[in-house]
């Protein structure tokens, strides 16, 4: 673990926080940040739009620690507003916190303990569900995070494809800038474009057992993580599949692409399944066309690989619209 003397060495990291109407959550987040070992921070607080109480919270924030500084934007949503931190952070090391998330005490340390050790481009570590005061990780954050590796990449680790957020990662911030740029703006889904660059861009990456960040599920339901019934909502969910798509068929080893497109349908489209019946026809008939599209990507050994361990695409495609379609994948 890092000392207060070697953290004065390792250089800064500057974290960017996206701000809007969290009122409820922002003062534990901003205390989580404020707390941290790791000292020599630069924290941006991007304030985008809130009409709520937040933007008093973050004043309040930055008249007391002056490691936190306050920009505004209008309402340019998660990604805009990260992009707006991105391009005033002067750190060494650029990270990620949402305005209603909280991070652990050692975990900045930690991140950076890793990175200086291996020299990579950038590390991540495992996070949890929160809710209320339990929390708990996802099987298959239990899988990919039991052991702490170093100098990876895709080929040793094709799984990691599955952690697609920002907010568990500390980049080294020249090679954010110079492999993966920005966030994608207008979209619900900002996160998984970015974070796929990364992954196939870098040279090589840490894998942290420990857990880095503590994702909220909130209990309202409010969260935009939480609501997927919209035509407008999948629609975007397409838009950026397609284009994560694009980047994992060109990455090396082939297996990777093989392995995202199994966990796309097998994992990331089922809470789009659970809301279908609450759907349009147009709704439904999207999804199963996306769904028919992912699973035509793979070759026929892997499909048939994919029936023979019973996994999803073909039950997807039956609950998205009807018994024909999955009669169909299964026959052809």
């Amino acid at each position: 673990m890092l000392t207060r003397e070697t953290m004065l060495d390792s250089g800064t990291v500057t974290i960017v926080v996206p701000v809007y109407n969290t009122e409820r959550y922002l003062r534990a987040a901003l205390d989580s940040i404020r707390l941290q070992r790791y000292w020599d921070l630069e924290v941006i607080l991007v304030d985008d739009g809130s009409s709520d109480g937040s933007t008093r919270i973050a004043e309040h924030m930055c008249a007391m620690d002056d490691r936190f500084r306050l920009i505004r934007t209008n309402r340019r949503g998660p990604g805009g507003a990260r992009n707006a931190g991105i391009a005033l952070a002067s750190g060494t090391y650029l990270a990620f916190v949402d305005g209603d998330d909280i991070i652990p005490t050692g975990a900045i340390a930690r991140l950076v303990a890793s990175l200086r050790t291996s020299q990579s481009e950038f590390a991540v570590g495992a996070f949890e569900h929160l809710r209320g005061t339990e929390r708990w990780r996802s099987p298959w954050v239990q899988q990919e995070h039991g052991r702490s590796l170093q100098r990876r990449t895709l080929e040793d680790v094709p799984g990691i494809t599955r952690n697609v957020f920002p907010w568990n990662k500390l980049f080294d911030r020249a090679f954010f800038l110079r492999e993966v740029g920005s966030f994608p703006e207008g979209t619900l889904y900002e996160d998984q474009v970015p974070t796929a660059r990364a992954f196939v861009a870098a040279s090589a990456f840490d894998v942290l057992q420990e857990t880095v960040y503590l994702w909220r599920q909130r209990e309202s339901g409010d969260s935009i993580t939480q609501n997927r019934s919209t035509v407008e909502h999948l629609h975007q969910r397409i838009n950026v599949l397609t284009e994560v798509d694009a980047i994992y068929a060109g990455a090396f080893p082939k297996t990777v692409h093989r392995d995202w497109l199994f966990k796309t349908l097998n994992e990331d489209l089922m809470p789009f399944i659970e809301v279908a019946d609450q759907g349009s026809d147009d709704y439904r008939e999207q999804l199963s066309l996306l769904i028919t599209t992912l699973w035509q990507r793979l070759t026929a050994a892997e499909q048939q690989r994919a029936r023979a361990h019973h996994n999803a695409p073909v039950v997807l495609a039956a609950k998205a619209r009807n018994y024909e379609e999955a009669f169909r994948l299964l026959t052809d």
